[in-house]
């Protein structure tokens, strides 16, 4: 803002009206005005600036309530929901029990669900509540031993596939939106298989703008890992059951527990 010398006199006129102050006053007052107001906006600059650095980094989760739905090829009890707990969440977790599950998810809202099949057939009525709550762009972690075999999962989940037949090590993906093997907890990379599934998962390619997350191989490998669905779903192309012992650090929490935590975390 830029006042004339004839601008600020025609303004003392004024307040002169209704105060005693002088000139010499008045002039020391507005100078002390003008910092003021340089100073102020330069702390204002600040904070947005570094808003913008801070995006691509961990966020607070706005979740508290998880749906998880697993099938019986998972070896006691699902990585996602012990994630869940570690982090003090209400979860509600469903062993091959579809009825179970869907009942649940009609009954309430919930701020994130997950479903975890390393060994069976997805149910119908599973596929259906998947594929509404990507159509409303909801939260949702998706891992299917079959997804290569399913065009309608595919297509909401905004993905192509090619499939592979023995684990991959996992690697964070160099350039993604979140590093997930630093973000809250650390795993060491590569997270290596302590078990083996037989079909082990798909190669994932997005088909309308999705972002890889974690790689095969390398951190420049083929993607086993997506945020799809504008950035509403993760979408896990290898088998978490494949990683189910693994902990390299040796710590309290298997890595892919850890990996789920931060996950959760992100998103």
């Amino acid at each position: 803002m830029i006042f004339s010398f004839a601008r600020l006199k025609a303004i003392y006129r004024l307040w002169e009206l209704s105060s005693p102050w002088s000139w010499e006053s008045w002039i020391s007052f507005v100078k002390g005005l003008i910092i003021f107001i340089t100073e102020t906006e330069s702390q204002v600059v600040l904070p947005t600036f570094q808003g913008t650095q801070y995006q691509n980094q961990i966020s607070s989760s706005s979740i508290s309530k998880i749906l998880i739905y697993y099938d019986t090829f998972s070896a006691g009890q699902e990585p996602c929901e012990l994630a869940a707990n570690n982090l003090g969440l209400n979860v509600s977790s469903f062993r091959s029990n579809a009825s179970g599950f869907t009942s649940a998810y009609d009954s309430e809202s919930w701020d994130l669900v997950v479903v975890d099949i390393p060994g069976s057939n997805i149910p119908n009525n599973v596929k259906t509540k998947v594929i509404d709550r990507l159509t409303n762009n909801e939260k949702i972690i998706f891992s299917f031993w079959r997804l290569h075999n399913d065009s309608d999962l595919k297509n909401a989940l905004e993905v192509s596939t090619v499939s592979y037949s023995s684990p991959r090590n996992i690697y964070p993906t160099s350039g993604a939106p979140v590093n997930l093997f630093t973000s809250s907890e650390t795993i060491n990379s590569p997270m290596i298989k302590s078990h083996d599934a037989g079909i082990n998962g798909q190669y994932l390619t997005a088909t309308s703008g999705g972002q890889p997350l974690l790689s095969s191989d390398s951190e420049s490998g083929s993607t086993i890992s997506m945020l799809t669905n504008s950035a509403t779903a993760v979408v896990l192309g290898f088998l978490p059951y494949d990683f189910q012992n693994t902990n390299a650090d040796g710590d309290s929490n298997n890595d892919i527990v850890e990996l789920f935590m931060n996950i959760i975390s992100y998103l």
